[in-house]
């Protein structure tokens, strides 16, 4: 990538707000780190010229939080967003927020792995020392089969 496309990215990302949001009882509230450490699971909006452009949801099973959906707006994909929202996840929770399907209790509750093809990639860049987790986690679902 050459110099001015990455700067270019940056100004984009820059741009961003974040609010931290409720995910549980109060939908749709505003809430603090402390509130959303303390509720166990929140959502991060990321706003651009007052619309919504991007959302993760977070949640946390024993000491690991996890991210359950994540979702950036096709027209503002690969501009940094979504490295934005992870980071702000990652400060919240004091540690590294990972993909859900290497949670074993919402797996063995019967719900299936699922990632994106571009979701893989976005954790290999990300968190390389758990890719092998996730691809063993996916291994055998339809759809999606990474190559390691």
């Amino acid at each position: 990538m050459d110099r001015i496309l990455i700067a270019a990215l940056k100004i984009v990302a820059a741009e961003i707000e974040l609010k931290l949001m409720d995910w549980g009882d109060k939908l749709d509230t505003v809430i603090t780190k402390d509130e959303a450490i303390k509720s166990g699971g929140f959502e991060i909006l990321a706003i651009q010229n007052g619309k919504e452009i991007a959302f993760i949801r977070v949640y946390k099973v024993g000491t690991d939080w996890y991210v359950y959906d994540v979702d950036v707006n096709k027209d503002f994909r690969r501009k940094g967003i979504a490295t934005k929202m992870y980071d702000y996840a990652d400060d919240i929770v004091g540690g590294s927020v990972k993909p859900q399907v290497l949670d074993q209790k919402s797996v063995s509750e019967g719900e299936p792995p699922q990632m994106t093809e571009d979701a893989f990639n976005f954790w290999k860049k990300r968190a390389p020392q758990l890719i092998y987790d996730i691809a063993d986690a996916l291994k055998g679902i339809g759809g999606f089969s990474p190559r390691r």
